[in-house]
């Protein structure tokens, strides 16, 4: 979570021993809003087996995190 927004700018999920990821666009700076193309979803009523198979369709695969000094 940032701590001067409040955004979690970035959310994982190991599936099947692969790291997908999800990146909120909230998290950058300057996005030019008539880029971006909202619609309201819900994930009420989702199982777990729907939720990961959406997961793997949607999310980024394979996520590898690096760090830096």
């Amino acid at each position: 979570m940032c701590t001067v927004c409040g955004v979690a700018p970035v959310v994982t999920s190991r599936i099947d021993g692969r790291l997908y990821a999800v990146v909120s666009v909230n998290a950058f700076e300057n996005v030019e809003p008539a880029l971006l193309r909202c619609s309201p979803s819900t994930f009420e009523g989702e199982d777990e087996q729907a939720r990961m198979s959406r997961r793997k369709r949607d999310w980024i695969a394979d996520v590898q995190f690096e760090t830096t000094s």
